[in-house]
């Protein structure tokens, strides 16, 4: 990407989303899921 005079590098955007991603993944997977209430 290029803005003016500076050159942005793009792998720090799609690293930067794949690393949330892959941590907002492994929180999902991880977490203690909730008892499903027979009552109801």
């Amino acid at each position: 990407v290029h803005i003016f005079h500076y050159h942005w590098p793009d792998f720090n955007f799609a690293d930067s989303a794949i690393v949330i991603g892959a941590c907002l993944l492994m929180i999902e997977i991880f977490r203690p899921q909730p008892e499903a209430d027979a009552s109801a």
